[in-house]
């Protein structure tokens, strides 16, 4: 291999060199930048603590002046303002004798601003350029802010040092309010004068310790990030190398695949050449000449190199057919490449030849003498014609196939006419994809057979016709080699008729015997049938005098009961009345007295005794709404019905109206289905929708989009099933069998309000109409209710008899 280039590789280490340098600015740009970041960072936290304590400070500074000033007790701390002196009740004296004194809202701001500094470091000072008090006398930066503020300024902030540490100063403007005149009119103040402002000193040490972290770590990853970029310029400095290594080796690798191709041309069995079109003065083909061969071309033509290269191949051959011209004229001039055999007469030789075209007007031949091969052609084809007509002999179906596999190479028309199979089914399929073999062991031991080298004659198997029909064959079969692979010609004769015949004679000959042995027990079978008979007769009088009675007692027992249940529906109803009239009279009585109370003493009553009156007035309510719930639910169950067909869709639709009018300020999405029309009574279906439409809207409340889905379907039981399916609460399927008890409930009150009579009412319902209620669902992820009703009117009526 020869050395490398020089300088492709100094090129490579200088580009390497000029990218880390660019690479590095980039990156000491970026940490500088990361830094600023930082600092900017720090500052605005400062800042927006500052504008904090600014805003609680100008709050309660407004608050004390919305008040005039506050009264606290006059300590030694806080003494009375001289200041205030001036006031007429600077210091007032309680009922019990404490003196207090009136605290104005700047003596206020200063000593909170004292406890403030003590405890968070962060010194505030309210200050005026016309004080009235000495202590608020602005220092030289709270006195430059200050003239700045009377000429329009609202804040003015900015990074000094005290005492050697970082400090943000900040400050604002206070404006003169009415409130502020009761102290500073006497100053020539006047309402919305700029009368001074409070600056704020906020230490940055903290601030800039809880940053060096972060400017560490911003530190560390840029870091390690402009050793990774530098990494990645190493390694593609490598790649470039490997790459002037790989293109230095391709070209050695080229010049030795020009010398193996070189070797391989002048060594190569079939002849090949390269020739130059000649054309007319039209552009056509007219002559080609020779411009290289290799020695196969030689052996095989009987022409030498030496004495054809540079000429043309009417020199040569001055008798060539002119086909040949035209034929690599057009592939040198349209670049197509052929492949043919063809004869050549004045060598009484077979060719095999390619012609291709390298380059445009040039083209190449690469040819083999296929002679002898077309001659054992000729041989094999008139071999094959003698077994062909061996192979179509009628009277036996005749098949080749591979022994491995079973596939069919071909098969004859008997063959095809005994099974009712094509010959193309036949050559896409093994015998076992056609399932030909009644029994496939059959073949197994056919096959062991050949490969033992045993022939098989005259064996009776079994196969199965397209159709499914079973037949008999007489099969035989010779293990013969097809391009040197192994495969099985094979005979078969079909025998089914005979083997037919065959049992038929059989069959006659036992049926002869049977015959003589069925009279014998035909006559024993009667004697037997007869006392049978005797014995069915008593026992079925029998049991017609057991039905009798048992008819009588039924009667006796469907009086009874009917007698019991007029008994209990007059007591129901007297319990009902009773209910309505005796149980709503001191519910009444205490829902009225506790309104009273609430109404006419509830100043007298602490904030307890109020909440526990509310509660009596909810459950008084609350009960009153059972009890017409229960007494609803008691009247569905022995109300008369008023069958007829109910618009199902329109109901659904009509009832979802009512209850999503009631859910204002919620978005409460229905998808309506279009739903089979019922039989049933109108009114009782239409609070089966209400209860369970209007519990969808109540448990999804806690969505922000509530979803419903309504649909109806044929069930499998002759029925029609419907269903109510929210994104709701849900429920535990654990506790789905108290869903329909009365007063059953799996939320809270303090959830979802409810008396737990809704779904046992939907259930008696659905019940009388002869249907089934049951539910799904799963915890926060909704639920599902479905009921069924009978499709049939006929079906319906004899639900609601029994």
């Amino acid at each position: 291999m020869k050395p490398q280039a020089p300088s492709a590789l100094r090129a490579a280490r200088q580009l390497l060199l000029l990218v880390a340098g660019g690479w590095t600015v980039v990156w000491l740009l970026f940490a500088e930048i990361q830094h600023l970041n930082m600092r900017r960072e720090v500052l605005n936290m400062a800042r927006v603590s500052a504008e904090n304590s600014f805003q609680k400070d100008v709050a309660y500074r407004h608050w004390a002046a919305m008040h005039g000033g506050v009264y606290v007790p006059a300590t030694k701390q806080t003494p009375p303002n001289p200041l205030l002196a001036s006031v007429p009740e600077r210091d007032i004296i309680t009922p019990s004798g404490r003196r207090l004194t009136l605290v104005n809202p700047a003596y206020m701001t200063r000593q909170v601003h004292e406890w403030f500094k003590s405890a968070y470091g962060v010194t505030g000072h309210i200050t005026s350029l016309k004080p009235a008090n000495p202590i608020n006398a602005a220092d030289a930066w709270e006195t430059c802010a200050l003239k700045v503020f009377e000429k329009g300024a609202k804040e003015i902030s900015s990074v000094e040092t005290i005492n050697g540490e970082p400090v943000l100063r900040f400050m604002r403007p206070f404006v003169t309010e009415k409130a502020c005149l009761k102290c500073h009119a006497a100053q020539g103040y006047q309402e919305g004068d700029i009368r001074g402002g409070i600056s704020l000193t906020v230490p940055l040490k903290p601030y800039l310790a809880a940053s060096t972290n972060h400017v560490n770590d911003a530190w560390l990853w840029s870091g390690a990030l402009w050793v990774m970029g530098l990494l990645g310029l190493t390694i593609g400095h490598r790649r470039m190398k490997q790459m002037i290594q790989q293109r230095e080796e391709g070209i050695q690798h080229l010049r030795e695949t020009q010398d193996r191709f070189r070797m391989v041309y002048d060594s190569m069995l079939e002849g090949m050449a390269l020739h130059e079109v000649v054309c007319d003065a039209n552009g056509q083909p007219c002559n080609y000449r020779f411009l290289q061969v290799n020695p196969a071309f030689e052996r095989l033509t009987g022409l030498k190199a030496a004495d054809i290269i540079g000429k043309t191949v009417r020199e040569i051959l001055p008798g060539i057919d002119p086909k040949w011209i035209e034929r690599y004229g057009r592939v040198a001039l349209t670049g197509e490449s052929c492949q043919f055999e063809d004869y050549m007469a004045d060598m009484d030789r077979h060719f095999e030849i390619a012609a291709f075209c390298p380059r445009k007007g040039q083209f190449a031949v690469t040819f083999s003498d296929v002679t002898e091969r077309k001659r054992a052609a000729v041989a094999l084809r008139e071999s094959e014609e003698k077994f062909a007509k061996a192979f179509q002999i009628p009277l036996y179906a005749i098949s080749i196939t591979h022994l491995e596999n079973g596939k069919f190479l071909d098969v004859n028309d008997a063959f095809t006419s005994m099974t009712g199979f094509t010959r193309e089914e036949f050559l896409a399929h093994t015998s076992l994809g056609l399932k030909l073999w009644v029994h496939e062991e059959d073949r197994l031991h056919i096959v062991a057979a050949l490969r033992a080298g045993r022939p098989v004659e005259g064996r009776e198997l079994m196969v199965r016709k397209k159709n499914g029909e079973l037949i008999t064959v007489l099969f035989s079969a010779r293990l013969i080699q097809l391009k040197d692979e192994p495969c099985v010609l094979s005979s078969a004769l079909d025998i089914t008729e005979r083997k037919k015949m065959e049992e038929a004679l059989q069959h006659s000959r036992a049926a002869a015997l049977n015959m003589m042995e069925d009279a014998v027990a035909t006559r024993n079978r009667a004697e037997q049938a007869s006392e049978a008979l005797r014995r069915e007769v008593e026992e079925r009088r029998k049991a017609e005098d057991e039905v009798r009675r048992l008819n009588i007692e039924l009667e006796r027992r469907v009086h009874e009961r009917t007698a019991q249940l007029e008994m209990a529906n007059k007591e129901l109803e007297a319990f009902s009345y009773s209910v309505s009239h005796d149980l709503r009279a001191p519910l009444r009585g205490i829902n009225g007295f506790a309104n009273i109370l609430a109404e006419e003493h509830a100043k007298q009553l602490d904030e307890e005794s109020r909440r526990l009156l509310g509660i009596i007035c909810s459950e008084a309510s609350r009960m009153g709404q059972m009890i017409d719930e229960l007494l609803t639910f008691a009247r569905f169950g022995r109300q008369s019905m008023l069958r007829g067909e109910v618009d199902m869709t329109a109901l659904a639709q009509s009832v979802f109206d009512r209850c999503a009018a009631q859910a204002t300020g919620r978005e409460v999405r229905l998808k309506l289905h279009p739903l089979p029309s019922a039989q049933g009574d109108g009114a009782m279906l239409s609070h089966v929708w209400v209860n369970l439409i209007s519990n969808a809207i109540k448990y999804t409340r806690l969505k922000p989009v509530a979803e419903i889905e309504i649909t109806g379907r044929a069930d499998d039981n002759n029925g029609i099933a419907y269903c109510v399916k929210d994104n709701g609460a849900g429920f535990d399927m654990r506790y789905v069998h108290k869903l329909f008890r009365v007063f059953q409930r799996l939320h809270a009150e303090t959830e979802f309000e409810g008396t737990g009579i809704g779904l046992a009412l939907v259930q008696r319902i659905v019940q009388r109409h002869g249907g089934r209620v049951w539910a799904e669902g799963r915890v926060n992820e909704g639920a599902a209710f479905y009921f069924t009703l009978p499709i049939r009117k006929d079906e319906l009526e004899r639900q609601e008899s029994d």
